[in-house]
């Protein structure tokens, strides 16, 4: 009887531990099959992250050499525009030059052909009068007359070139070839200005000597008598010549 529960007991063992042992392959198995899914999806994931990367990759580098095209082009164009641009300012530098060498020349031979016929007034020094008393007096002269003569008495009064504003009336005498005695006569014309000209009664009378060509110490006389002299600065605008040596007011 204790033989026979031996051997039973024993069959028993030997049962539970085939089962057992049954049991750890089949969890083997299963662990091993959840091992080759993961396994697997590991690897597609893998593969489609290395696919993503790939053309993310191949993008970006597409986009950096549409970029550089784009780059390179807009160079090319802005080079081409800026050539363009200083070609245009050296042709419009080009055609001024060649302008104001002409007008210079002409106005040369005008004050040349002015000074022989005695009209320089009316010929050179009239049209730049106004932009000069604009730009060194403020003023616009709403009067402007050209060999205006009146009389009194027996006694004439003859202006080359008067301009008369609001509150200054302007008596520009034109000499072909001036010298100190004109300084004095202008001035002293200008002084009995408003017994012939009722119009500048109530105007600051500043008057002007003009010239083509006006010497040096003639300049320093006027200077010294605070008589303005005009001429045109090489041929290309009239000028005051020695207007920062008496200043805007007389």
């Amino acid at each position: 009887m204790l033989l026979e529960a031996r051997v039973d007991r024993l069959e028993s063992l030997m049962a539970e531990a085939i089962e057992l042992h049954n049991s750890t392959l089949r969890e083997i198995r299963e662990m091993r099959l959840e091992s080759e899914k993961r396994t697997l999806k590991y690897k597609e994931e893998k593969e489609e992250k290395e696919e993503r990367d790939r053309r993310i990759e191949e993008r970006d580098r597409k986009d950096k050499e549409s970029q550089e095209a784009y780059r390179l082009e807009m160079a090319a164009i802005n080079a081409h525009i800026a050539d363009q641009n200083q070609q245009a300012k050296e042709d419009t530098r080009k055609r001024h030059k060649e302008y104001m060498l002409l007008m210079r020349k002409l106005n040369q031979r005008l004050g040349e052909i002015s000074n022989k016929q005695g009209t320089l007034g009316e010929d050179i020094i009239a049209p730049g009068a106004i932009p000069l008393i604009r730009r060194y007096f403020k003023c616009e002269p709403s009067y402007v007359s050209q060999r205006t003569k009146q009389k009194k008495g027996h006694k004439n009064c003859e202006v080359d070139l008067m301009l008369i504003g609001q509150d200054k009336a302007f008596m520009i005498e034109v000499k072909s070839s001036p010298d100190s005695r004109d300084v004095d006569k202008i001035l002293t014309k200008a002084k009995t200005l408003v017994d012939f000209f009722p119009n500048c009664a109530d105007k600051q009378i500043i008057p002007m000597l003009a010239s083509i060509v006006i010497d040096k110490s003639i300049i320093n006389y006027a200077n010294k008598k605070g008589l303005y002299v005009v001429a045109y600065k090489q041929w290309e605008y009239l000028d005051i010549l020695n207007f920062k040596k008496i200043g805007p007011g007389l």
